[in-house]
């Protein structure tokens, strides 16, 4: 596959793991009414990595200054990640519209961090509900469905809990757990974004409009395909991508 660089657009792919929250409460377990919040969820580990970086990353609040064994405190993974976020131009997660931003945000929030701006995000669980029909949109079962290699499968609460008694090796597991998140999210982005309506800035990128603006291909391989009158009623040359299959509109036609 031929290709060229994507201008100089900063994609990162992020995925964030979480303690759960302890409270107190009356009535039955299925049917709790919480009278005290012990503990707020935080942030325990991330993992990430960039667009055409193959090697992906995964921190844990173990890594961090002022890591206390048995003890929960996100500050500073907090502050990496809100650092992280301003490097990119776009933040590719799974379910991150709902979970993983505003989880960010909160920590911030709770530890009186400047704010972040706001970032212009690709959630592929949502471009999984509206553009495809799977008996699943979670991550895992979306990976499964393209036959890529799964998640690592462990006891995630189990796994926390063991990392807040300070067990370095539950530290490592669920660092491991995370990135492998974060290879499946790669994946899925990947073969999912030739059948998904593209962000502009990803067109807007480049200044050849006979490119294919798929970020994970650019390639130049691609065939006038017919025409397309735009919403504005602008005709436009339509192209198909003939390495990633994927429809695009080129220049006007005048």
């Amino acid at each position: 596959m031929e290709k060229r660089k994507q201008g100089k657009l900063k994609i990162l792919y992020l995925d964030f793991e979480t303690c759960t929250l302890i409270g107190q409460f009356y009535g039955s377990i299925w049917e709790t009414n919480i009278v005290k919040i012990i503990r707020h969820q935080q942030i325990t580990s991330g993992s990430y990595g960039w667009h055409g970086e193959s090697k992906v990353y995964s921190v844990g609040q173990d890594d961090f200054k002022g890591y206390k064994k048995g003890v929960f405190n996100d500050k500073e993974i907090v502050k990496f990640f809100a650092d992280l976020c301003l490097q990119a131009d776009y933040i590719v997660m799974h379910n991150g519209d709902s979970f993983d931003i505003k989880v960010l945000n909160a920590r911030i929030l709770f530890h009186r961090l400047t704010p972040i701006p706001p970032k212009k995000t690709f959630d592929t669980k949502k471009q999984a509900k509206s553009g495809f029909y799977f008996p699943s949109n979670k991550l895992d079962h979306i990976a499964d469905f393209l036959g890529i290699k799964r998640k690592i499968d462990i006891r995630l609460p189990e796994v926390t809990d063991r990392c807040e008694k300070g067990d370095p090796k539950a530290w490592k597991e669920l660092k491991e757990y995370g990135k492998r998140d974060t290879v499946v999210l790669k994946d899925v982005f990947k073969l999912i974004l030739p059948y998904v309506k593209l962000p502009a800035v990803f067109s807007k990128a480049h200044r050849d409009s006979t490119l294919c603006p798929n970020p994970v291909c650019g390639s130049s391989k691609t065939q006038r395909r017919g025409t397309e009158t735009t919403k504005g009623g602008v005709l436009k040359q339509r192209y198909q991508c003939q390495s990633c299959g994927r429809w695009f509109y080129g220049e006007k036609i005048k």
